[in-house]
C-alpha cells in the first residue's frame, strides 16, 4: 500500500486512491447497475441514485456517528460494494476527516477473511468516502435482538465459534500493532453463510504512540469498553480482548455483563463490579467456556489474554472439546472486582490526607 497515495485522502477535491489487496476485478463490466443495487422495499437515503467517482449509490445500509453507508455499484468492474461516506456535518471537521482517513489506512492494511476489506477510497466534492467489501447478512447486534425477542441464546459452542472468528480478525490487526477500540455487536458483521467479519476501524489506534484522541478522553462504547478505556487511559490489544469478552458474554446470556442508566455507571461497574457468572444465567454454558469469558473480562489487563491470537487459540480448543491452554483464574470464578476495590480504597487512604491538606490551604488562602 502506498502511504503517499493514502495521504491524498482529505486533499484536493476529487482526489482518488486505491487501497487494499483484494482480488483483481473481472474484465467484463456491466453496462447498467444490477437490480440488487436497490432491492424492492429497501430504504433510500439522500444520496441514493447519485454518482460518486465511478460508483452509483443505491440502498441505504446504515448510519453511524461519523458516516453513512450505501450499497453501491462500481462502473468498470460491475461489483457491488458497501460505500461509506463521511457525513456532511463531519466533512469540515479536520479531526473527523483524519479519523476517517485513518480508518481507510488501517483497514486496508489488514488482509484476513475475518475483517471487512477496504477496496477503494477518495474524495468527492469535499466529502471523503471509502468502498468496502459488501457483506450480505446482518450485524451481530441485529441477530442478538432477534434472539432476545425469542429468548433464544446461541448454543455455547456456536457462541465460541463466532467469538473465535472475531478473535482471528483482531489477531490480524494486533499483528500489525493496530487496536480496534470499538468492538461491539454492531461492528461485527454476520454473513449469510455464518462467516463473521470485524468492521468499522474508525477508532483504531496504532501502538506507535500516535492516536487521534486526547489522553483522558473516553472513546468506544461504554457497554463493552474495557475498564482502562472507560477511565480514558491508553489501551492495547488487551482492551479489544475485554470488549470481545463482553460480546461473548452477551452471546451466551442475551445480556451484556453490566447495565446502568448512565455511561458513568457503566464505567464504574466495568472497573469495580462483578458480573453474574454466565452459567448462572445460562446453565448450558460449560465451565471451560465460562473461564475463557471471565479471563477476557479481568479488571487487570495483565490477567487477560495477551491479544486476539491467544484468545482465538483457546476458543479453538473449546470447540474441539479440549481444555483451554491459558492459566486458570484460581479459587472462586471472578473478574477481580474485589481486588480492584481494595486498590481503590488503598489509594483513597493514601491520598485523602494530602487532598485534605490542600483543601485546607486553599481555604486559608
Amino acid at each position: 500500500m502506498n502511504d503517499d497515495l493514502l495521504a491524498q485522502i482529505g486533499g484536493d477535491q476529487g482526489s482518488r486512491i486505491v487501497v487494499g489487496a483484494g482480488e483483481a476485478p473481472p474484465p467484463a463490466a456491466e453496462a447498467r447497475p444490477p437490480a440488487a443495487l436497490l432491492p424492492p422495499g429497501a430504504p433510500e437515503g439522500p444520496l441514493t441514485g447519485a454518482q460518486w467517482s465511478g460508483y452509483r449509490l443505491g440502498a441505504l445500509l446504515g448510519a453511524g456517528g461519523m458516516g453513512v453507508v450505501y450499497r453501491a455499484w462500481q462502473r468498470g468492474t460491475g461489483r457491488l460494494v458497501a460505500f461509506k461516506v463521511l457525513s456532511g456535518e463531519a466533512a469540515g471537521d479536520p479531526a473527523l476527516r483524519a479519523r476517517f482517513a485513518n480508518e481507510a489506512r488501517a483497514a486496508a492494511a489488514i488482509d484476513a477473511p475475518q475483517v471487512v476489506r477496504v477496496l477503494d477510497a477518495g474524495e468527492h466534492q469535499g466529502r471523503l468516502w471509502l468502498a468496502m467489501e459488501l457483506v450480505e447478512g446482518r450485524t451481530l447486534a441485529e441477530e442478538l435482538r432477534l434472539r432476545q425477542a425469542a429468548e433464544h441464546p446461541f448454543a455455547p459452542l456456536a457462541a465460541a465459534a463466532l467469538a473465535q472468528q472475531a478473535a482471528l480478525g483482531l489477531a490480524a490487526a494486533h499483528a500489525l500493532r493496530l487496536v480496534h477500540r470499538d468492538i461491539k455487536p454492531a461492528n461485527l458483521m454476520l454473513a449469510a453463510d455464518g462467516q463473521l467479519k470485524v468492521a468499522d476501524f474508525g477508532l483504531v489506534r496504532r501502538l506507535d504512540g500516535h492516536t487521534l484522541t486526547r489522553t483522558g478522553t473516553m472513546i468506544g462504547t461504554p457497554l463493552y469498553a474495557a475498564p482502562e478505556q472507560g477511565r480514558g487511559l491508553a489501551t492495547d490489544a488487551r482492551g479489544d480482548v475485554y470488549s470481545l469478552g463482553a460480546v461473548l458474554y452477551e452471546l451466551l446470556t442475551l445480556r451484556p455483563p453490566f447495565h446502568a442508566e448512565s455511561a458513568e455507571g457503566l464505567v464504574f461497574q466495568h472497573n469495580y463490579a462483578e458480573p453474574p457468572l454466565p452459567a448462572t444465567l445460562n446453565p448450558a454454558v460449560p465451565a471451560e467456556l465460562q473461564a475463557v469469558c471471565l479471563r477476557c473480562l479481568q479488571k487487570d489487563p495483565a490477567r487477560r489474554f495477551a491479544d486476539g491470537a491467544a484468545l482465538a487459540a483457546d476458543l479453538a480448543r473449546i470447540g474441539q472439546g479440549l481444555a483451554p491452554l491459558g492459566p486458570g483464574l484460581g479459587g472462586r470464578p471472578s473478574t477481580g472486582a474485589e481486588e480492584a476495590l481494595r486498590r481503590l480504597a488503598g489509594w483513597r487512604r493514601r491520598w485523602w490526607p494530602v487532598a485534605g491538606a490542600a483543601l485546607l490551604l486553599a481555604a486559608l488562602a
